[in-house]
């Protein structure tokens, strides 16, 4: 069949059940869940895609789903959408706002997993045409470290695949239009935790105790500078002390400060030496001070790397979908971060970012209380996304 033939009946299906996939998507909106909590968003996935004669498998990677979608053959990709919600109190005042207080779809996860419903759809009506298999994987805990991609595939939720891909919303971009971007899209991101010890004491007598409190001080100064004079300048690195915690009283030298954050990299070899680095300055300063400490690095996912191949096919499908003008090609990698870089260790795939901005309302940022989506981007999203899996079958 020709790219016109398969852009046609695609373009033509997402016309008729985009009404669904706005319900579907202010549905998942109104019940946020977090991670590895989703049981209610993938009982209603499930009922979804069993609706279209598929038959989803439950309770991969703990609350995950998977689903097929084809006539057989030997080629099988995947295209992964994740589930979770964050622990953020919505303030958008939407009729289809959060009615779970303190949760909310504020990293567009509601999108992702509709995309996926409504690729489904597609991919079913069409499954008889399709050169291959899809398979659809609604991911939990993505926004937990180090990912529920990794229980996904620790469950063979991968096993089979030849590709993968996946997709983001991005408020920076118009509606209407893509994101691609070759190579490295997004950083490594592990999280650290540091306990600096001290020796308690009277506010009045200092002397006489080990404040932890300018130790910290200096400790997250030292922290901050350290890309600046211990990393190769062409290679980024941002490393973010995000919680202090130290005292009960006013009155009192509190015994330990407690602090925590990130750090983040496009650069394997850099990541692998920042643990050392941040332990280094941390122990130099603590010692010098008489204090002690712990420290503690909880490893998370790595740099999210788009394998060329797969991302061309991409490319070629979102040209045919929206045209040479819903096509930008992103110059610059980003240092947020994804486990979607998890499956990417295993087998090729790429990951886009879908523009998700029209006006004031929707052009608040990811992890917002206010941010919301611009809804026309759904149909584009399951365009894009059904056209180019079909060309990697092809």
């Amino acid at each position: 069949m020709s790219p016109t033939n398969w852009a046609t009946k695609i373009k033509n299906l997402v016309s008729e059940i985009e009404p669904k996939l706005i319900e579907y998507r202010r549905h998942l909106h109104r019940y946020p869940e977090l991670g590895y909590d989703e049981y209610r968003t993938a009982a209603f996935i499930a009922e979804c895609l069993q609706g279209m004669g598929l038959q989803p498998r439950t309770g991969v990677g703990h609350t995950g789903v998977v689903a097929e979608v084809g006539a057989g053959g030997t080629a099988m990709v995947g295209f992964r959408c994740d589930m979770d919600a964050l622990p953020i109190q919505e303030k958008t005042g939407a009729a289809y706002a959060s009615k779970h207080s303190g949760k909310m779809h504020a990293c567009g996860h509601d999108v992702h997993s509709t995309i996926g419903l409504g690729v489904a759809h597609v991919l079913q009506a069409l499954r008889h045409e399709l050169p291959g298999t899809v398979r659809l994987l609604f991911q939990p805990a993505e926004e937990l470290m180090p990912g529920g991609s990794v229980d996904m595939i620790r469950d063979g939720a991968i096993q089979g695949l030849q590709a993968i891909y996946s997709m983001h919303v991005d408020p920076s971009i118009p509606t209407g239009s893509v994101g691609l971007k070759y190579g490295p899209l997004l950083a490594s991101v592990d999280t650290f935790e540091v306990d600096i010890i001290g020796k308690m004491g009277h506010a009045a007598h200092p002397h006489l105790a080990i404040d932890p409190i300018p130790i910290a001080a200096q400790a997250i100064t030292a922290l901050h500078e350290l890309p600046s004079r211990k990393i190769d300048p062409i290679k980024p690195v941002v490393i973010s002390v995000t919680m202090v915690h130290a005292g009960n009283a006013k009155n009192v030298l509190p015994e330990s400060v407690q602090l925590a954050g990130t750090f983040r990299t496009l650069d394997r070899e850099v990541r692998d030496a920042l643990p050392g680095l941040l332990e280094q300055a941390i122990s130099g300063i603590c010692r010098a001070f008489g204090a002690t400490y712990k420290f503690e690095v909880e490893v998370g996912s790595p740099v999210l790397v788009n394998d060329d191949a797969c991302m061309r096919i991409m490319e070629q499908a979102c040209r045919e979908m929206l045209g040479d003008t819903g096509v930008k090609i992103l110059p610059e990698a980003r240092m947020g971060a994804e486990d979607f870089a998890n499956y990417l260790e295993y087998l090729p795939g790429a990951m886009i970012r879908l523009g998700t901005h029209s006006d004031a309302r929707t052009g608040h940022s990811i992890h917002s209380a206010y941010f919301d989506v611009d809804e026309r981007a759904i149909g584009i999203g399951v365009q894009v996304v059904a056209a180019a899996l079909v060309k990697y079958l092809e």
